[in-house]
């Protein structure tokens, strides 16, 4: 979709309204582009009953049609737009140092301002409040990291070639694994490599099982000294809980450390 007269932040979000479907169901999506890019995007994934009929209209309504990016297909019926609206995301850029955690598909809203970060950078804009950015990314099924995949791994190739590599750190988890042998010997077969042999990913390699929070958050506390840090999340309410104490913990360590750095959580739950 192109993008007339509206502006947008990183992170925000739109409803969106197919009259194919029904003209009174509006359904929230994030959106996946960057401000700085001239057309919106949205990623849908089949769940739910409106997805599910959205997939079939599309297949049955639209035709291929060849740009100079490619194959798109070009819809015969419209989809209404309404935003964008705000998320905590919008306050990322408040903050020197941030750590971004998205759980599943709960990773959409940093696409666009990873993307939005590159954007900057390669502008020569270096002054746009955010130094260091920790990205976690976590999923219990090995297969959902390919949804955001191409996405991350531009932004993570980008940033190198503008020799700017210190700005992001992706720490991508697989949560769930149950001792899948295939799936070790792919690993351990591919543990030289640079392409990571889960997520495909250049020069970052998939950790398996969840973070430890409060060692994870000290850590990157310690590394920040006397500096406030925006911890941002999307996903489900239960890692919500306990993200929030894990940071009251770590702020109380800190303090006792005498590290001077203080984190903030925010929160956007689905």
């Amino acid at each position: 979709m192109r993008k007339k007269g509206w502006k947008q932040h990183a992170g925000q979000y739109v409803f969106l309204q197919c009259s194919e479907l029904s003209i009174f169901e509006w359904h929230p999506f994030t959106l996946t582009t960057a401000p700085e890019e001239d057309y919106l995007s949205v990623h849908i994934r089949k769940s739910g009953d409106w997805t599910a009929s959205l997939l079939k209209a599309v297949a049955g309504h639209s035709k291929d049609k060849t740009t100079k990016e490619g194959k798109r297909a070009e819809l015969n019926f419209k989809i209404a737009v309404d935003g964008p609206y705000g998320t905590p995301s919008d306050d990322i850029f408040k903050y020197k140092t941030t750590v971004l955690i998205g759980a599943g598909v709960g990773v959409t809203p940093y696409a666009s301002i990873l993307k939005s970060v590159w954007y900057k950078l390669k502008s020569g804009n270096f002054d746009f409040g955010v130094k260091k950015i920790y990205f976690y990314w976590l999923c219990s099924d090995a297969s959902v990291f390919g949804w955001f995949t191409s996405v991350i791994s531009e932004v993570v190739t980008e940033l190198k070639e503008l020799e700017c590599s210190q700005y992001l750190e992706v720490r991508p988890h697989l949560t769930r694994f149950n001792n899948d042998k295939n799936m070790m010997e792919n690993v351990a077969m591919n543990m030289d490599n640079e392409e990571d042999a889960i997520t495909t990913l250049p020069g970052v390699k998939t950790r398996f099982g969840r973070p430890n929070w409060l060692k994870d958050f000290v850590e990157i506390g310690e590394k920040n000294p006397a500096t406030d840090i925006g911890v941002f999340f999307c996903g489900p309410a239960i890692l919500s809980e306990t993200l929030d104490k894990s940071c009251s913990l770590a702020n109380a360590e800190l303090e006792n450390n005498q590290a001077g750095s203080m984190f903030f959580y925010n929160k956007e739950n689905f």
